[in-house]
């Protein structure tokens, strides 16, 4: 706006865009200008209820997102019965008509994304499932016949569970402690928990970064349409729940990514009457699902990745390094032996140390490094403008 107000400047009106927003608003403009464009995103019609998505009140959504109800659990059969398309319908619809032209509010009102009571201080979350419950849909290996060839199928595998700390997430999961362990510290094994596939987002610390504006927009895309409906990934691993802020969830070796790009209309008006300058969020014209452009430990580009992305936020000023060094411990990286490392540390916490004879063999391992990313997200990232692939036709 400032620039376009400095595109007018003539002879007669010689002033910056800034000096006229100061004179208008008598004076510090900058933060003025941020609270109009707050009460702006407040106030605008083109806002939705994440709880109107499901339209099955909380239990439902806190049971869902613990890797519970019907959507998580069944499994259609040869005769087509709890087919995931028909029970969850309105997630379709919810994509078409709101998730590109709306806000969407992150669900405070779940437990594993309320910051009064599970926590949600590190500005990301992220879903790891554990099961593939739908067929023809080039993603996970359910298969058809349902009966025979979708029973406890996998997800397309991309991370590995350390460990769970039932206690992160224990009024989600109805698990008031404990742990569970996925690493053979012993024997120096990693990766024995069979395929399993993470997927996140992060936002910046400024509430109007778009990336804070349509985080509930990004939730909705990742958790329900993106991988439940459109791939069939469902399930949770045990004591973590399926989806949460990251401190409420399992720690694991790494998380795919997608970052929101925005395109809004604003009006801003100045009555010379009364002296008031408005600004209203006319219309959303559209919301972009992409695959994340991140940075990583050595400066080069990596993209559709959670803790690289979050690099580049904090690189760019939009968070915290306090934050992303709480995130690390929780996502732990690919290397070789980090995920037992990981799991010696929190057994050390909890009064649970190692004999010399396993530290020994622990050390010597022979793990190697996986990092698998989701082809259709890394494919999106390469040579385009990132943006998500399309589901097939008849998902949409």
């Amino acid at each position: 706006f400032v620039e376009k107000l400095d595109a007018l400047k003539t002879d007669k009106c010689p002033d910056s865009g800034e000096k006229i927003l100061n004179n208008l608003l008598s004076g510090d403009a900058e933060n003025k200008i941020k609270k109009l464009c707050d009460d702006a995103y407040a106030n605008t019609d083109a806002a939705s209820l994440f709880s109107d998505i499901s339209n099955k009140g909380f239990e439902f959504d806190n049971e869902y997102y613990s890797g519970g109800t019907s959507w998580n659990y069944e499994i259609e059969t040869n005769d087509g019965d709890n087919n995931l398309k028909d029970s969850s319908a309105r997630v379709g619809r919810v994509f078409r008509e709101e998730a590109q032209r709306s806000i969407i509010d992150l669900p405070t009102y779940l437990p594993s994304f309320d910051p009064e009571q599970d926590g949600c201080d590190m500005n990301a979350a992220f879903c790891c499932w554990t099961q593939d419950r739908q067929a023809n849909d080039n993603n996970g290996n359910c298969n058809t016949p349902y009966d025979s060839q979708c029973i406890d199928s996998d997800p397309g595998d991309n991370a590995n569970f350390c460990y769970t700390d039932h206690s992160r997430s224990s009024t989600a999961t109805h698990v008031a402690g404990g742990f569970s362990i996925f690493g053979d510290i012993q024997n120096g094994k990693e990766n024995i928990e069979g395929s399993i596939h993470c997927h996140g987002f992060a936002w910046g610390d400024d509430a109007r970064d778009s990336s804070s504006i349509y985080k509930g927009n990004n939730l909705f895309f990742i958790s329900m349409y993106d991988h439940m409906y459109t791939r069939g990934y469902v399930r949770n691993a045990p004591g973590s729940a399926m989806c949460g802020c990251a401190e409420n969830m399992a720690v694991v070796t790494r998380a795919d990514c997608t970052e929101i790009e925005s395109e809004e209309e604003f009006k801003l008006s100045y009555d010379a009457g009364t002296s008031v300058l408005s600004v209203e969020l006319l219309r959303i014209v559209d919301v972009d699902f992409n695959a994340c452009n991140g940075v990583d430990a050595d400066g080069n580009d990596d993209n559709n990745d959670l803790e690289s992305y979050y690099r580049r936020l904090v690189e760019e000023g939009r968070a915290s390094q306090s934050n992303f060094e709480k995130l690390q411990k929780i996502l732990v990286g690919t290397d070789a032996g980090k995920c037992n490392a990981a799991i010696v540390e929190f057994m050390e916490e909890q009064g649970i140390v190692q004999s010399s004879t396993s530290a020994a063999t622990a050390n010597k391992g022979d793990s190697k490094e996986v990092k698998v990313k989701d082809p259709a997200y890394e494919n999106a990232s390469e040579g385009g403008d990132g943006d998500m692939p399309d589901a097939p036709a008849e998902f949409v």
